[in-house]
């Protein structure tokens, strides 16, 4: 399965398997940030394709793909996308099922707005 997961803003951006820890230019990570590099990790283990859109400051720093979030294709081939957090109008036309994740604060948009057009919605609030 292809998954594909695109961040827009804030801490996502930015982060790698390698800044969990700190890095010299990051302290370490929130629980946010830890929950998306693990599953991305932890899909990647289970053998599916995992491009995680979220500006990387270093490549190659992950087990999983990682691009700049202005590289994300909405008519790209994926099983699936996942939006991370903060609510992004270019997944609204985007192919494959789509899945708002949010684990924490109420984001930069209302969540109705947003949701009515995600196949699954995965937050707290």
């Amino acid at each position: 399965m292809r998954i594909e997961i695109l961040t827009t803003d804030g801490s996502p951006l930015g982060v790698t398997s390698k800044t969990i820890w700190g890095d010299g230019f990051r302290i370490g990570v929130g629980g946010a940030e830890l929950a998306l590099i693990t599953m991305c990790e932890e899909w990647t283990k289970a053998g599916h394709e995992v491009i995680l859109y979220n500006n990387p400051f270093e490549q190659n720093a992950s087990p999983f793909e990682q691009r700049g979030v202005n590289e994300f294709e909405p008519n790209g081939e994926r099983d699936a996308l996942i939006v991370f957090r903060t609510p992004n109008p270019r997944a609204i036309p985007s192919n494959g099922l789509k899945v708002w994740w949010s684990t924490d604060q109420y984001t930069s948009r209302p969540f109705e707005e947003f949701g009515q057009f995600m196949d699954k919605i995965v937050i707290l609030w």
